[in-house]
């Protein structure tokens, strides 16, 4: 785990005072040289937000917000590797100016959904950029969603008033709960954190403690205290990943929860997961290259090849993983990998010495930047070239 993210979850959970332990890391990876190397693989947590990959790509004239046709002969792919290098989008087959530079980035059923670095929230489709709203400026606010679902959240910025908002990003439906601020916590309870997000189920922490609300009816509960706050990671199929500690504050790994409360996959040995898969068989370690079968606690190994650390990030389908890997001198590769096979495909090797780099992911981690990127080798040879996304504002706040 990076300092900065063993920071955040300091910050979290109020233990900033206090001896908060990472999971073994130090038993993990005792020699400097490797520190170092996961350090970098993982460098730049901007806390605990989304992974985004950004390659340098052409600005064309005209940006967000200027009406312009429909260019793509394809529906977008969603799921594909998907990385954003400043104001571009890549996939291994095509590149999309965005017109604007990105900070977080998640998929939906209908494409992505990003934050600018202008705090707006904008949506893509493959074909257009649409404004929805506008985030506030914090590096503990994430924008979350759901990839196979439709519905994505973060925190306003009007005015004064800060809000939870979660938003359908097919009907245009909005929920909204204000953020209630403890201005003398410790971060984030004194401005607030959206978790995740699992189908029509949202997750978010503010000073109340950790508040689960059904956004089809707009009830809400809260399933932890301000004091001692549940820290949900990641959300898929009915699933939570909760951040386990010592009654010190140390930590100890993470819970896989059911919607029961019961733990499928405990924190025994260290065990520190994150990303879910979508039907929740899978748990993706963030120590290692491997996954975990959460109904049995069986280990697969990932064969990421031998060059460094790896970690998995984020899952295309069921059974297919992106890893994050340590590439060769200042680079990082992304690789495709199949489970429980284990086998894993290069998609890209990536230079962190350009423009910050976005990476689709989950929970928490959805907003982690890594330095910056320039683009070294992809899967795709003959990629297409840069396609301007058309853009209209919505209107929306």
């Amino acid at each position: 785990m990076t300092e900065k993210l063993k920071n955040l979850m300091d910050e979290v959970t109020g233990m900033v005072d206090q001896d908060f332990a990472t999971p073994d890391l130090d038993a993990i990876v005792r020699s400097g040289d490797r520190a170092v190397r996961r350090r970098r693989v993982l460098a730049g947590a901007a806390g605990v937000a989304a992974l985004a990959v950004i390659a340098t790509g052409t600005l064309l004239a005209g940006g967000v917000g200027d009406d312009k046709a429909d260019v793509a002969d394809d529906v977008f792919p969603t799921d594909v590797p998907l990385w954003a290098v400043g104001s571009t989008l890549h996939t291994p087959d095509h590149t999309y100016d965005l017109g604007v530079g990105v900070t977080t980035l998640v998929r939906t059923s209908e494409g992505i959904a990003f934050v600018g670095k202008d705090d707006a929230v904008y949506t893509f489709d493959g074909s257009r950029v649409d404004r929805i709203g506008s985030a506030v400026d914090t590096e503990s606010s994430p924008l979350v969603g759901d990839p196979e679902g439709d519905w994505v959240g973060w925190i306003s910025n009007d005015g004064d008033q800060r809000d939870f908002v979660a938003r359908d990003v097919v009907s245009g439906t909005e929920v909204r709960d204000a953020v209630e601020l403890d201005p003398e916590a410790e971060k984030p309870l004194d401005a607030g954190l959206f978790l995740a997000i699992d189908g029509t189920t949202a997750y978010h922490l503010d000073a109340r403690g950790t508040t689960r609300t059904d956004l089809s009816t707009g009830e809400s509960a809260v399933v932890g205290e301000a004091d001692h706050p549940t820290l949900i990671i990641s959300a898929a199929d009915g699933l939570v990943v909760t951040w386990i500690e010592t009654r010190t504050g140390g930590d100890i790994g993470t819970d896989v929860v059911d919607a029961d409360g019961r733990v499928v996959l405990g924190h025994e040995g260290g065990r520190t997961v994150g990303a879910l898969s979508p039907d929740g068989t899978w748990a993706a370690d963030i120590e290692a290259a491997s996954v975990w079968e959460v109904g049995t606690g069986r280990e697969v190994g990932l064969d990421a090849g031998n060059q460094g650390d790896a970690i998995g990030y984020e899952w295309l389908d069921d059974d297919s993983l992106m890893v994050l890997a340590e590439g060769s001198g200042d680079a990082i590769r992304l690789l495709q990998c199949e489970v429980p096979a284990g086998t894993c495909a290069d998609v890209t090797e990536l230079d962190v010495s350009g423009e910050p780099l976005a990476l689709p992911s989950y929970g928490l981690f959805a907003a982690m930047l890594v330095g910056g990127a320039a683009t070294s080798t992809s899967a795709s040879e003959e990629a297409s070239a840069v396609i301007p996304a058309p853009s209209s504002s919505t209107g929306a706040p």
